[in-house]
Order: structure tokens, then C-alpha cells, then sequence
């Protein structure tokens, strides 16, 4: 799989199965943009690791292709406005899309997107990431219950009965 110009990617193989793993947690992909630093980004994987969801994260659309590789990726919340890496401010965030929604197992994809100059951009912005597979899409700055309630939302629709916490 190509994601933009300069980064390779390929399915992830390891847990490629529909199930989750012996250890019953999920990985949540958490693809760092412009919000990183603040206190909810810090805040997340604190929360989330008891009730057993192991956060992993990836600062770049490079990591976070590498991370999908090598490990199953259950939930993926990404941010618009990755960067391509760490040399690249390039936004990526719809082909980190594109990537996930290519792997066999594809996770389901929560978009986070900043402030929206125009109602008409806004607009566009949901479309084009609906229409590309995202399950949501949260707005920035993101509140602490509208992430949760999303993922709730998530594990209830992909992996009911399948997951319990801790």
C-alpha cells in the first residue's frame, strides 16, 4: 500500500483474524497532530489503560503506517492534520485514512479535524472523510466525554461480546 509520495506500508498480518488477541485489550492507534501537547492528548492513554485499551502513538502518517504493519490496530483515532513525518509538515491524515481502510483487518477510524474556516469547508471536510471510510469525526478542541462516548460507540458496534475491560 502507498501512503502519500514517500511512505510504504503493508497489510498488517500479525492478528489479521476478526477477534481480538488472547489478552482481550484492543490497541487504539492514536495519530498525533496539531493537538498534541494538550491535556487531553496527555490525559487519553491514562484513562483508557484500565479499561483495557492500550494506546499506542504515532506523531507522523510514517509511524503510523509502521505501527498498522506490526501490530493490530482495533480503533484508530487520527488527526487530520498529521504530518507526513517529522521533516514533512504536509497534512496526511486522509492517507493514513486511506491506509487503515486498505488492511485486511481495517479498524474502525475516528477523524479529529481542526476548527473549520467556513461552514462549506466544514462540511467538505466530514464528507470527504465519511465518504473515506471514518466511523466519526470529532472536533477539536476535543472534550473528554465525546471521545469516550465514540469509542463506546465503536466497541459496541465492532467488537460486542467480543471485549470486556480490564
Amino acid at each position: 500500500m502507498r501512503l502519500a509520495s514517500n511512505i510504504q506500508a503493508t497489510p498488517a498480518t500479525a492478528g489479521a483474524d476478526a477477534g481480538l488477541p488472547a489478552s482481550r485489550r484492543l490497541n487504539l492507534l492514536l495519530g498525533e497532530g496539531a493537538w498534541r501537547g494538550d491535556a487531553l492528548h496527555d490525559q487519553l492513554p491514562g484513562v483508557l489503560k484500565p479499561i483495557g485499551i492500550d494506546v499506542l502513538r504515532a506523531q507522523s502518517a510514517r509511524a503510523a503506517a509502521q505501527v498498522a504493519e506490526q501490530i493490530r490496530i482495533h480503533i484508530a483515532v487520527i488527526d487530520i492534520s498529521i504530518p507526513v513525518d517529522e521533516t514533512h509538515a504536509v497534512e496526511a491524515g486522509q492517507q493514513v485514512l486511506q491506509l487503515l481502510m486498505r488492511i485486511p483487518a481495517r479498524p474502525p477510524v475516528v477523524v479529529v479535524r481542526p476548527p473549520q474556516p467556513s461552514q462549506r469547508a466544514s462540511a467538505r471536510l466530514l464528507s470527504d472523510a465519511l465518504r473515506g471510510g471514518a466511523f466519526a469525526v470529532l472536533d477539536r478542541p476535543l472534550q473528554l466525554e465525546a471521545v469516550l462516548e465514540v469509542l463506546r460507540r465503536v466497541v459496541q458496534r465492532h467488537y460486542a461480546g467480543m471485549w470486556r475491560a480490564g
